[in-house]
Parts: C-alpha cells; structure tokens; sequence
C-alpha cells in the first residue's frame, strides 16, 4: 500500500471522476460478500464496495475491467496518522453493476438540468458546506447544486466562500467537480 508520503500522490494519480481499467486481484471477505479488489499498479489496491455489484456474479479474479474513481478513502494507523490512500471504485460496466445501486450524485432530472446551467470551465460561486477529512474532500454548495473539491495540503474551513471552476462533469455518477480557483485539479 501507499507509504504517506505517498497519499498525495495517490489522490493526484486517480483522481475522482477519472476512468481507469484495472484487473479485478480478489475479494475482500469472499464469504460475507464485502467487496472486490482491483490492482491499479505500483501497490495501491481498490476497493469496490458490494453494494455497488450484482450480488450473485461477480467480476472474476483477473478480468480487466473499467471503472470510475469515486473517492479516495486513507486509512489510520496505530498512531493516528494517514498510512494508506485507497481509490473506491464504481463499475463502468453495466453488466456487473447491481441494477439497485443508485448514483453518486444527482437523479437524472437534476443532471440534466445542472448539465444545461454548467458548462466545463464555468466559474461558480461556492460556500464550503462539510469537510471529509478521511476521504480529502469538501462539500460547496452554490445555487441548488452541491459538489465535491479534493484538497491537497488543508482544506478551508467550512463556512468559507469562495469561486470555483467546473472541472469535470462526470454523466455515469451524475457529479459535478469543482476545482478551487488558483489551484490545479489533483
């Protein structure tokens, strides 16, 4: 796994909303059914919940298969510093999917709408509604939207408004990415 020097790293190789094709190495607790493993190289694994699979075919152990990058998840250790950064993972494929899993984001209504009214590279104003420190993401909120920024280094502190750019617009989660103006997308 990532050492911590490393997590930053992590999190700009795979970033969220990036399309990645990885082979599936195993799964996590086979009999309780918990999730799947994919080997993105150079030692970091992800995670693809259950949830997000059809309950009874899963992916076989080697197939290669595309996914989008749903967040990046660190893991603590025994002293209470990040040691792992581990990409969640959501199957591009259809066919492997569970047909319940919701999106990520908006339902299809909402995207089309927030689709129509933002356009890559727009410019938005945003406040910073909640902060995930274990997954390096801020919520903002502007108009009747919600979007996550990943953040490098320290995140804003909530309540803070600033203006952001429509980096990405990712149809097969229904989310919209900011990037905070001044700064490069991991």
């Amino acid at each position: 796994m990532a050492e911590p020097a490393n997590i930053d790293a992590v999190i700009q190789r795979f970033p969220i909303g990036d399309h990645i094709s990885a082979p599936i190495r195993n799964y996590l607790n086979p009999n309780q059914r918990t999730g799947l493993m994919a080997d993105l190289g150079a030692g970091v694994l992800g995670f693809v919940d259950s949830e997000h699979l059809r309950h009874k075919d899963w992916l076989p152990v080697g197939e290669v298969v595309q996914f989008e990058v749903l967040r990046h998840d660190l893991y603590e250790s025994v002293y209470d510093k990040p040691h792992r950064c581990q990409p969640r993972l959501w199957p591009l494929d259809r066919r492997w999917r569970n047909p319940q899993a919701a999106h990520w984001g908006f339902d299809n209504e909402q995207w089309a709408s927030i689709k129509a009214r933002y356009a890559l590279g727009a410019t938005v104003t945003g406040t910073v509604s909640n902060i995930a420190r274990s997954n390096r993401w801020y919520t903002v909120r502007f108009d009747d939207v919600w979007a996550r920024v990943t953040w490098l280094g320290t995140p804003p502190a909530i309540g803070t408004t600033s203006h952001y750019t429509v980096s990405r617009l990712l149809d097969s989660t229904h989310r919209i990415i900011l990037t905070a103006e001044g700064t490069t997308p991991p």
